[in-house]
């Protein structure tokens, strides 16, 4: 595996310790606890009702340029679509 954050080397430097020292059993059961903090932790969420319409009602709001700047995955790089 090639990490190249602080924080991907960080995690696979933990990863080895505890999988040496533990187990994948051991493993599995902290990861399972992880997800279960982790999900505990979330505040927000989408509204029940017509969120459809909201989204469409919303499409030229400036909030979708900030979560475009963060998405990576559905352009291809090198390319400004602003």
């Amino acid at each position: 595996m090639r990490v190249s954050s602080v924080s991907g080397k960080k995690f696979r430097r933990q990863h080895r310790r505890l999988s040496s020292a533990y187990g994948p059993v051991i493993l599995l059961r902290m990861a399972e606890a992880t997800t279960v903090k982790a999900a505990a932790l979330q505040t927000r969420a989408l509204p029940a009702r017509n969120l459809r319409d909201q989204l469409f009602d919303n499409l030229e709001h400036p909030r979708w340029d900030e979560v475009a700047g963060r998405c990576i995955a559905w352009c291809p790089v090198g390319i400004d679509l602003r």
